[in-house]
């Protein structure tokens, strides 16, 4: 229940399933024990591990650091999925859309963008070049 309330959550902050999928999983590995809480320097730690990733390679440097001051003065403090997922969304510009960031990062948007280079029933050249066929056996006489 309470992760779906999480989900419901960081879904009004804009990003998609998938990338909220991406950081209950981030969320719950860097949490100490069984508490629904991870301290504000694991929580920096996460973030720089989004910023490796295509959907949040938009977090920007100087709201990282300004988290990592403030991190600084509490390393200890517990901060719930909700927060995380709030501080993940203030790291990212202003103008960004998780939709169209998960969308331009797919595979499958990756190849339809490459399908629409070319002009459709256009055929494609091989470098393949087919080699006459070599016989190696040995005929078997019945």
């Amino acid at each position: 229940m309470e992760r779906e309330k999480d989900r419901q959550a960081a879904l009004e902050e804009g990003f998609s399933d998938t990338q909220v999928a991406v950081l209950q999983r981030l969320f719950v590995s860097h949490r100490a024990g069984y508490t629904a809480k991870a301290e504000q320097m694991m929580v920096l730690h996460a973030l720089q591990q989004l910023r490796t990733m295509p959907a949040f390679a938009a977090i920007e440097e100087l709201k990282v650091r300004d988290f990592t001051r403030k991190a600084h003065q509490a390393p200890n403090r517990g901060m719930l999925f909700i927060e995380f997922a709030k501080v993940v969304r203030s790291a990212l510009p202003a103008d960004w859309v998780g939709e169209e960031a998960a969308e331009k990062t797919s595979g499958i948007a990756l190849l339809a963008a490459s399908l629409q280079k070319q002009p459709l029933g256009a055929k494609r050249k091989s470098t393949f070049k087919r080699q006459p066929p070599t016989r190696h056996f040995k005929t078997c006489a019945f």
